[in-house]
């Protein structure tokens, strides 16, 4: 009998996940259990994340056409994915699509 690896917890969380202006490269986000957003940049064909940051919602702002403030952090996203972040965030994270 072959071993068979533990399946991973799902989410409590919702993820959304955003198209950069890089082909491959995928910004993630999520908030934990005391409304703390973590954003990684991701690389999609190995999972690897690039960046890593913990911001709270009040340090995220639209900077320039696609793209996000998130502290000191300027993420280029592509066309309409920023304003779809900022739904997101309005809602307080509670979809993965940012719609309610």
């Amino acid at each position: 009998m072959a071993a068979t690896s533990p399946t991973p917890p799902t989410s409590l969380r919702p993820v959304i996940e955003l198209e950069t202006s890089v082909r491959g490269i995928i910004l993630r986000c999520s908030f934990d259990q005391k409304d703390m957003l973590y954003i990684a940049l991701v690389h999609l064909a190995s999972g690897a994340p690039l960046t890593v940051s913990a911001q709270t919602s009040d340090t995220i702002r639209s900077a320039a056409t696609h793209s996000l403030q998130c502290g000191s952090m300027v993420y280029l996203l592509a066309a309409g994915e920023g304003d779809r972040f900022l739904r997101w965030l309005r809602n307080g994270g509670i979809t993965p699509n940012g719609e309610n």
